[in-house]
């Protein structure tokens, strides 16, 4: 079974997928609520392959990572959003990586 077809199977309602997924999304809750109580971010993306056009999974990990979220940092409203690079974000993130150890990239702002 692919990641994608898991994926499938899971937007579909199968149950065998749909525990695995719960508890893919448990276990990315419990990074991104710890990243989050260290951080404090107003909006958090995630992406990468598995995570396109996946409204669904993201609910999932959502609902779990706020359970974990320190509650004053709940009430500043975090934003949870897919990315709009998907798959790429990974190649994207090592390009700028790259050039900014390199000095080949001056960055004004965020990225």
């Amino acid at each position: 079974m692919t990641a994608k077809s898991l994926m499938e199977a899971f937007r579909r309602g199968d149950p065998a997928a749909t525990r695995v997924v719960q508890r893919a999304a448990e276990y990315l809750a419990v990074a991104i609520g710890s990243a989050a109580n260290l951080l404090a971010p107003s909006t958090i993306v995630i992406g990468g392959g598995v995570m396109r056009s996946n409204a669904k999974f993201l609910r999932e990990i959502e609902t779990r990572s706020r359970l974990r979220i320190f509650p004053p940092f709940q009430q500043q409203g975090i934003v949870f959003s897919l990315s709009r690079l998907e798959e790429d974000v990974v190649c994207q993130g090592a390009a700028i990586n790259a050039l900014l150890a390199l000095g080949s990239l001056e960055v004004e702002g965020d990225i």
